[in-house]
């Protein structure tokens, strides 16, 4: 009985290798080639951008031949999730030796996505509807809305449908979803009527950092943001040296003598 188990697992774990590889194998053939590497291969120099730049320089212009053909790939890993079952049996498949399964986490897949986006710019136009829909359909994975704020921010202009969505970030009790939501609101620089507020409201009750990025922001609207005058001026006082940093500069590029003022007080 015990050997006929044992064959019966066998046989299980050879099929489920099977439709792995098959997948595998399917996935690459819808994946571009550059210099004779498949893109995913060239995304991989995203996994450490900040001790290799030579890797990520070769990412970003692996990203950039493909161009639009790359967004398929960046979709299909912010789509990745990690499940149990699943990540059981590939780590089950990497203890035998006929078939090499190299398996990434969900959180690296889409580190590599947000790299891809942020190298595409505003070629990533295509993209920004289900990016939204991720953006929605995410709200208790507050560093994957991280993340899609990356990517809608790199798009810039192009990701305009996407202040809305964006615009709710801002009220996100997480800070990681609001810093980056206002951060992206600052590179899409679009629609000051709606933007603007909101991004004043983010000033209250916030952490330094995400009053960092929401100042941040608010400057690249200039004197589309004088609204933000009153707040920024308290702010300069703040207690904590960045804070007052950020809304220093914030005044300066929003209104140059507003700042000189401020500064005379």
């Amino acid at each position: 009985m015990r050997k006929r188990s044992r064959v019966a697992i066998a046989t299980i774990l050879v099929l489920v290798l099977g439709v792995i590889a098959w997948l595998a194998l399917r996935r690459d053939a819808e994946d571009p080639v550059y210099k004779g590497k498949r893109l995913s291969m060239w995304l991989e120099g995203y996994d450490s951008p900040l001790t290799n730049i030579v890797r990520m320089e070769e990412a970003n212009a692996a990203v950039r031949y493909v161009g639009t053909d790359a967004i398929p790939i960046l979709l299909r890993r912010l789509r990745a999730k990690d499940a149990p079952l699943k990540d059981s049996l590939i780590k089950l498949a990497q203890k035998q030796h006929v078939i090499k399964f190299f398996h990434k986490p969900a959180l690296t897949q889409h580190e590599e996505a947000e790299w891809g986006f942020v190298a595409l710019g505003l070629d990533g136009r295509s993209a920004v509807p289900a990016l939204i829909e991720l953006y929605a359909q995410n709200k208790s994975d507050p560093i994957l809305r991280s993340m899609l704020s990356g990517a809608l921010g790199a798009i810039g202009v192009n990701a305009r449908e996407a202040i809305p969505a964006l615009v709710q970030g801002l009220t996100d009790s997480n800070t990681y979803v609001c810093a980056y939501a206002a951060s992206a609101l600052g590179q899409i620089h679009c629609e000051p009527q709606l933007v603007v507020p909101a991004l004043i409201n983010c000033l209250t009750n916030r952490d330094w950092h995400t009053k960092e990025l929401t100042m941040g922001a608010l400057a690249t609207f200039g004197a589309n943001a004088k609204s933000a005058i009153p707040a920024l001026t308290q702010l300069k006082d703040d207690s904590d040296a960045r804070v007052k940093e950020a809304a220093k500069d914030a005044l300066f590029q929003i209104d140059a003598e507003a700042a000189s003022r401020a500064a005379g007080k």
